[in-house]
C-alpha cells in the first residue's frame, strides 16, 4: 500500500497517495491545523495530521464499515463496524461518548459539533454526545435513509426523499415542500439539497440556477453536495462543493451566508468522493488517490448593493471593498446607464462609451482617459472571476454621475 506523502499537511494541497480509499472517508479541520482520516476499502484505517491520529493509533482498527470526525474537535473520531457497532478512538476520556457502547444494527453514522448520530436497521436515529439535548426533536424521526451533521445541525432524508432539520439554527419548515431528495446540507443560514433529477434546490432566494455554471455542462446531473463553513474577517462564509455523477467537482462559491455569489468553477475530474471541514477539503479520486486542498474567503466585505437613478443593479458579481476602497463592476453599471463597453484582450482595456464621452481604463493602471484627458484613480482597475472592477470613484469622475454610499444599507447610490 502506497502512502508516500507528497508534500506537508499544512501546504496548499497535499496528496497521501493511491491507497484504495474506499468513499468512506472524513476529513475536519481547525483554523490552525488539519487532521485527514482515511478508510481503505480493506476496512483498515488511515490517518495523517496530528500527531494522535498517527499509524501507530488507527494501526488496530479492522473490518471498518465507515468513520466520522467531530466538527472543530481534533482529539476524536468515531467508526462504525460491518458488524453495526459503533466506537471512538479519542485522546483522552470521553465519557460523554460511553453510550455508544449500547449502540446495536447501526446502518450509518455522522458527526457534529461534541455530538455524533447513527442510523439504526429500523430507520430511526440514535443520538449521544454533550450536545444531544440540543437534538431531543430527532429522537422522533422514523424512515430515516441518510443523515448530515455540521455544526450545530442535522439533517435527515426519508426514504421517501423529504428533508428533516433540526438544530440551534435549523428550522425544517421550509423545506416541508421538498420531495425526492437524495442528499441535503445546511450552511448555517440556508439548506441546499440534490434532488431525484440531479439539480440544486435551496431556500436561498439570491441563488439562481444560471449562476452556478460556467458552461451549461454543469448544471444538474449531481450526486452529493457538502458545505464548507467558517468564519473570517469578512463575517460567516460558506463553500458549496457539488459532485457530479461524471466524477466532475464544482465549487459553487457562496462567501457569505446573507449576500453570496454562486458562479461555479470546476475543482478536479475523476472524483469519488468529497468531504469538507471548515478550511479544507478532501477527496478521494477515481484511482484511490486522496487530495486535500485549503479553502480561505477573500478578505472583503461583502453585501454591497447597486442602484442606478433609484433601481437596483443585477449583476452576477459582486461590489467588494479592498483597502477602504469599494470597487465596483464596471460593466453592470455603464450597460444600467446606456453605455456601451468594448474590451481589447490584447491590450487589457476597457472603453466605455457614453453621452459623447469615451472612457479608456486598462487593467492594473492606476490612472484612465476620459476623451483623452488622463484622470488619476484611487485604486488600479482589476479583473475578479472574469468581470473588470473599478473603484467607484472612477464612475463619478469617469462617466459623470453623482455617486454617494448609504451606510446603512450597503448601498451605492448612483444617479445620472
Amino acid at each position: 500500500m502506497n502512502k508516500k506523502i507528497l508534500a506537508a499537511l499544512s501546504a496548499a494541497v497535499i496528496s497521501i497517495g493511491t491507497i484504495g480509499a474506499s468513499a468512506s472517508m472524513m476529513a475536519d479541520t481547525t483554523t490552525t491545523t488539519s487532521k485527514l482520516v482515511a478508510l481503505n476499502t480493506d476496512g483498515t484505517v488511515i490517518s495523517q495530521g496530528y500527531n494522535f491520529f498517527d499509524t501507530s493509533v488507527v494501526s488496530g482498527l479492522s473490518g471498518i464499515k465507515q468513520i466520522a470526525c467531530e466538527d472543530f474537535k481534533e482529539n476524536i473520531f468515531f467508526y462504525l463496524t460491518e458488524s453495526g457497532e459503533v466506537g471512538s478512538v479519542s485522546k483522552y476520556n470521553r465519557s460523554e461518548y460511553n453510550a455508544l457502547s449500547s449502540w446495536e444494527n447501526i446502518t450509518y453514522i455522522d458527526a457534529g459539533n461534541d455530538v455524533v448520530f447513527g442510523i439504526t436497521a429500523d430507520k430511526t436515529l440514535k443520538i449521544c454526545g454533550t450536545n444531544a439535548s440540543y437534538y431531543r426533536a430527532a429522537q422522533n424521526w422514523t424512515d430515516i435513509a441518510w443523515i448530515y451533521a455540521k455544526e450545530d445541525a442535522v439533517l435527515g432524508i426519508t426514504e421517501s426523499g423529504t428533508v428533516v432539520a433540526t438544530g440551534l439554527r435549523a428550522n425544517d419548515s421550509r423545506v416541508k415542500n421538498w420531495t425526492g431528495i437524495k442528499k441535503a446540507v445546511f450552511d448555517g443560514t440556508n439548506f441546499w439539497g440534490i434532488n431525484e433529477s440531479g439539480d440544486i434546490v435551496t431556500t436561498e432566494s439570491k441563488f439562481k440556477a444560471s449562476n452556478i455554471k460556467k458552461g451549461a455542462e454543469l448544471l444538474g446531473d449531481f450526486k452529493e453536495i457538502e458545505c464548507m463553513t467558517g468564519y473570517s474577517t469578512a463575517g460567516a462564509y460558506s463553500r458549496l462543493l457539488a459532485l457530479k455523477n461524471d466524477g466532475t467537482l464544482v465549487d459553487i462559491t457562496n462567501f457569505n451566508s446573507a449576500y453570496g455569489t454562486y458562479e461555479a468553477t470546476v475543482l478536479y475530474n475523476d472524483v469519488s468522493y468529497v468531504s469538507a471541514g471548515a478550511e479544507h477539503y478532501v477527496i478521494v479520486l477515481k484511482d484511490g488517490e486522496i487530495v486535500s486542498d485549503r479553502m480561505v474567503p477573500p478578505a472583503v466585505v461583502l453585501g454591497i448593493d447597486i442602484r442606478v437613478n433609484g433601481k437596483y443593479v443585477d449583476s452576477d458579481v459582486d461590489p467588494y471593498i479592498k483597502n477602504d476602497r469599494t470597487m465596483v463592476p464596471v460593466r453592470a453599471i455603464a450597460e444600467a446607464l446606456g453605455a456601451q463597453v468594448a474590451y481589447d484582450d490584447a491590450t487589457k482595456t476597457a472603453t466605455i462609451s457614453r453621452n459623447g464621452y469615451e472612457v479608456k481604463i486598462t487593467m492594473y493602471a492606476d490612472s484612465a482617459f476620459v476623451n483623452g484627458e488622463e484622470i488619476a484613480l484611487d485604486a488600479a482597475a482589476e479583473t475578479v472571476n472574469s468581470r473588470i472592477f473599478v473603484p467607484v470613484r472612477f464612475v463619478s469622475e469617469g462617466l459623470k454621475c453623482s455617486v454617494n454610499w448609504k451606510a446603512e444599507t450597503k448601498s451605492v447610490i448612483i444617479t445620472d
